[in-house]
C-alpha cells in the first residue's frame, strides 16, 4: 500500500474517511471498508491495530477471542 499520513492515522476507522494520498491515487471508493471491518471485530469482542509509514505501507493486526 501507500501508507497513511501520520496526521490522518487517528481517523482511518471513521465512516467515509479516506486519506488524502489515497484519494489522489484512486478517486473511487467509499471509505467504508475499514469502518466495517472494525465494526465486525468490535462486535465479536475483538480489537484491531495497525502500523503505517507513508510511502512504505500499512500492516493491520486483529484479535478476536475464541469461544468454546
Amino acid at each position: 500500500g501507500i501508507g497513511i499520513p501520520k496526521a490522518q492515522q487517528g481517523d482511518i476507522f471513521k465512516r467515509f474517511f479516506r486519506a488524502e494520498n489515497a484519494m489522489k491515487r484512486d478517486p473511487e471508493g467509499s471509505g467504508l471498508g475499514l469502518f466495517i471491518v472494525r465494526s465486525i471485530i468490535v462486535r465479536h469482542s475483538g480489537d484491531i491495530s495497525f502500523e503505517s509509514s507513508e510511502g512504505k505501507g500499512t500492516s493491520f493486526a486483529f484479535k478476536v477471542p475464541l469461544r468454546r
